[in-house]
């Protein structure tokens, strides 16, 4: 009834490595019950299978969840997207994002996803409210975009440090 809990021993020593493309490699769906719809996960290195944008690869999908938190990972080497949040509200907060880039220079590679539920409300939730998803004090190096966003979201992004727009190891492979 409290939800669920996914928890490594830490960045760098819990890592899981994807070996082969099958849609997100972690995916939470909301629930029927809304009493268990409460996740938090943290303490992981996520790695992909890297660059190829015929490959979507990408590492948590987080659907219709209205109480997350996501802490303490570093999400590497995706190119679709490393976090996305489909119509959710939550917290991702003190995790590294790394080559988060298609090879080909074509879409995705984002290092959070934000998809709200397509409906524009009116009036908006007021700013300042849990009504959103917080993107806060991440660290996003080699990402094509730190964030995208769409779809009637609502986000707050701040405190986050963005840098080299290509990863070296991108710039290198195509001469």
């Amino acid at each position: 009834p409290d939800g669920i809990s996914m928890r490594g021993q830490g960045v760098g020593r819990t890592i899981l490595t994807r070996t082969a493309n099958a849609g997100s490699m972690l995916r939470w769906q909301a629930p029927a019950s809304p009493s268990s719809s409460r996740i938090v996960i943290h303490g992981f290195t996520l790695v992909g299978i890297g660059g190829s944008h015929a490959v979507y690869d990408s590492g948590i999908l987080i659907d219709g969840i209205k109480d997350f938190r996501a802490f303490d990972l570093e999400i590497m080497d995706f190119s679709g997207t490393g976090i996305a949040v489909i119509d959710g509200r939550g917290v991702i907060h003190d995790c590294r994002f790394v080559d988060v880039y298609p090879d080909d220079l074509g879409q995705m590679g984002y290092g959070v996803l934000v998809h709200g539920d397509n409906v524009w409300d009116d009036p908006k939730p007021p700013l300042g409210t849990a009504e959103a998803v917080f993107i806060e004090d991440c660290v996003f190096e080699g990402c094509k975009h730190g964030i995208s966003t769409n779809e009637a979201s609502h986000h707050v992004f701040r405190h986050n440090t963005c840098s080299r727009p290509v990863s070296n190891r991108f710039l290198k492979s195509k001469g």
